[in-house]
């Protein structure tokens, strides 16, 4: 799901494998058009009723960082639009430290 023009990328897709099973047991090409559609005409595409069907349900995905063994961990929220903007603005946050930190202040 492409962001809207300006905001960074929020949204993702989850699936729980028992919930996807029948579709994992057969081919992708089985069950989608080999080329994928653009941004433009995705909604167009014959595969549009199915991925509306598997992905009904969104969820906001962020990577924390841990100060345990340096490494990260992924986040998983059902998508509310209270959560997107507050994820809208932590980001730009971090982004306004990252270019303050490279500009030297």
């Amino acid at each position: 799901m492409p962001p809207v023009k300006g905001k960074a990328q929020t949204v993702a897709q989850y699936f729980r494998r028992d919930e996807v099973r029948a579709e994992l047991s057969r081919p992708l090409t089985s069950s989608l058009v080999p080329k994928a559609p653009t941004v433009s005409n995705v909604t167009l595409s014959p595969d549009a009723a199915l991925v509306e069907q598997a992905t009904d349900e969104p969820y906001l995905f962020t990577l924390n960082g841990s100060g345990f063994n340096n490494g990260g961990f992924l986040v998983l929220e059902p998508y509310t639009p209270a959560g997107d903007k507050k994820l809208q603005k932590d980001l730009k946050t971090q982004q306004n430290a990252a270019a303050a930190a490279a500009g030297g202040g």
